[in-house]
């Protein structure tokens, strides 16, 4: 039997905490609200206390034990000045993606972090004591601190530029991006086996695994973003970088179709949290009621 269920809940630290107050299972949807927004929003550094947020999605059961959850049907995220929404959207062609309010694809250019990780450790700032050389140097980067081993992955599709011992960022990986951006991946303890220079990787293939090599302390990833300015490439923050829609909207001929099912789904969120909502969606004639 397939349940659709809301939950709406405010944070006060992490949304990881908020979903376990609902009494839901917070590693399964708190990893699947951080792939749907993936490209807007990441979600260790980016919550504040008093944003709120609210889902709509699938709960199967059997005999009414509960077997597994399924998809998120629509998702909204708002903070004290941003709002965002994603819906799922299936075309007549079988396509399945999420799309903003207007029909936008939420995929972009670049991810918004390149591993899962537990903290950042430092970030891009030009004055930042260095715990093992024990003065203040730029840090034109960001340190993301996670476990040794923990893969790591491109942010954005490109072409292997450099791999190998870099200096102080020990094992490093360069990737090469269209549009005049480049990334780059350092202290990593190991290479994703075959990876060489000139191959081509896609957005969220593993490129290596956290470590410490080269001048760390602890294993963490360096993060290095680049744009070219003035006909160079420069060290950029990557937060001030806007990142452009790349996948397919909702095509024209489709586009009251999914303003009907949109606000169908967005209305489920007027329902207390924890609501069964599948009648709704029912009486909505959406595809997701079937």
């Amino acid at each position: 039997d397939r349940r659709v269920v809301v939950v709406s809940e405010r944070l006060e630290d992490s949304i990881w905490n908020a979903l376990r107050s609902t009494g839901k299972n917070p590693d399964v949807l708190s990893s699947r609200l951080s792939d749907i927004f993936e490209y807007e929003i990441d979600f260790m550094v980016d919550c504040r206390p008093g944003d709120r947020f609210s889902i709509a999605f699938e709960e199967f059961y059997k005999d009414d034990e509960f077997v597994r959850y399924g998809e998120i049907l629509a998702a909204e995220y708002a903070t004290g000045r941003e709002r965002y929404q994603a819906y799922l959207y299936e075309a007549e062609n079988g396509d399945r993606a999420y799309h903003d309010a207007e029909g936008k694809s939420l995929r972009g250019i670049f991810l918004k972090s390149p591993l899962n990780y537990r903290r950042i450790s430092s970030g891009f700032t030009s004055r930042r004591f260095h715990p093992v050389l024990k003065k203040y140097l730029k840090h034109h980067g960001i340190d993301y601190a996670a476990n040794h081993g923990t893969p790591g992955w491109a942010t954005a599709d490109g072409t292997i530029s450099f791999i190998g011992r870099k200096g102080p960022l020990g094992n490093y990986v360069e990737v090469k991006h269209k549009n005049g951006y480049k990334t780059g991946y350092g202290h990593l303890s190991r290479f994703r086996r075959g990876l060489k220079k000139g191959a081509y990787v896609t957005q969220k293939q593993v490129i290596g695994y956290v470590g410490a090599t080269g001048r760390a302390t602890g294993p963490h990833l360096h993060y290095n973003f680049y744009a070219i300015s003035k006909g160079k490439y420069r060290l950029t923050n990557p937060s001030r970088v806007t990142n452009r829609p790349t996948g397919k909207p909702v095509p024209t001929d489709l586009i009251e179709d999914f303003y009907s099912r949109r606000d169908a789904l967005y209305a489920l969120f007027n329902h207390e949290s924890g609501s069964i909502v599948t009648a709704y969606l029912n009486e909505s004639n959406t595809p997701f009621a079937e």
